[in-house]
Order: structure tokens, then C-alpha cells, then sequence
């Protein structure tokens, strides 16, 4: 089999060797990139229920500008444009600065973004479901990459520590007493 060739741009004299290498990196396809890979390195699924509507949950989930609001996890986000596909947003976890950019939003449903970070390829999903009580949360996640290779017993018990501890946020958080939110059409 004849190899392909790509042709690599060279990297900025500007010393931005992380930028270089992160944008290296082709382009995938928004909607087939939306599901995490249960063969990566490291890969974990959590659920929840919750006792709230979809809708409350779900704008929890989509004001990323918010989530440091409720959940200690992350000390800052911003989503740079629209909430749709193919739109960036950074945020900061545990000391890591990640950009992430949306894959996959289905209002009330799903929303799936990949990300990258020191070595690191994720992709993590969040899926609604409603139920007689409130709110199925279903919530995916893989690593990839040159850095979960090297460790991936850590790597995999980062997303076992971590997806429970989303989810006991967003509950808490959607279950509060007297957080307003809206319905969409209110």
C-alpha cells in the first residue's frame, strides 16, 4: 500500500510550539467525532438521576460560561460564539486549561464536545432522557493520546473520580431550591 503524504504547516517562530502542534492536528468530521472511544486508553460512563425537567438540567449544561458557578471542578469557562457545533469554548479543571470544541447539541437531549490538553484527546458526551421524576443524565468519556498511553491506570481513575463528581454536581445544583430557570417558551 502506497503511503500518504500530508503536508504539515511549519511552526510558528514565535515560540507558540503548543498552538503548532495542537492545530496539526486534521480537522474530523463534527457529527462522527461525537462519541467517546470505549478502546482508548482511558474510558468511563456514569449516570444520574435527577429530580428536574430535562429543560433545567440542560441549561445547566449549555451556560458553560456558568459552570464555575455550581461546579467546583471548574475555576473558569467561556464559550467563544453560538452553542452549536463546531463553536470553541475554554474553560479550566483542576489547574488544566482545555479548549474544547461542541461536536454534537440536540436541545434538551445531547451535547458532546472533544477537547485537548497537555498530550490529551477527549471526548465527552452528555445525554438527557426524560423520566416520571425528572431527568435521566447519562454522561461518556475517553482519553487518547500520547499522555494517557503513558498512564493510563491515572488517566482512567481521573475519569472515574471525575464523571460521578459532574453529575453529583449538575443534580445538586438542578435540585436546589429556589434557582430560577426558565422553561424555553416562558
Amino acid at each position: 500500500m502506497p503511503y500518504r503524504l500530508r503536508t504539515i504547516a511549519p511552526i510558528p517562530r514565535d515560540g507558540a510550539l503548543t498552538s503548532a502542534l495542537n492545530d496539526m492536528d486534521m480537522k474530523p468530521n463534527l457529527q462522527s467525532d461525537s462519541r467517546p472511544d470505549r478502546d482508548a486508553a482511558a474510558y468511563a460512563e456514569a449516570e444520574v438521576g435527577i429530580a428536574a425537567p430535562p429543560e433545567r438540567v440542560w441549561q445547566l449544561l449549555t451556560r458553560i460560561d456558568r459552570w464555575s458557578e455550581w461546579n467546583a471542578l471548574v475555576e473558569r469557562a467561556k464559550l467563544d460564539g453560538q452553542l452549536e457545533p463546531g463553536s470553541l469554548f475554554h474553560w479550566k479543571s483542576k489547574g488544566l486549561t482545555v479548549t474544547s470544541t461542541l461536536r454534537d447539541v440536540v436541545p434538551c437531549r445531547r451535547l458532546a464536545w472533544t477537547g485537548k490538553a497537555l498530550g490529551t484527546r477527549a471526548i465527552h458526551t452528555w445525554e438527557l432522557a426524560a423520566t416520571p421524576s425528572g431527568t435521566l443524565l447519562r454522561t461518556a468519556e475517553s482519553f487518547s493520546g500520547w499522555l494517557p498511553k503513558l498512564m493510563p491506570r491515572a488517566m482512567q481513575r481521573t475519569l472515574e473520580e471525575t464523571l460521578p463528581a459532574w453529575l453529583q454536581a449538575v443534580r445538586s445544583e438542578a435540585e436546589r431550591e429556589g434557582t430560577s430557570w426558565r422553561a424555553p417558551g416562558e
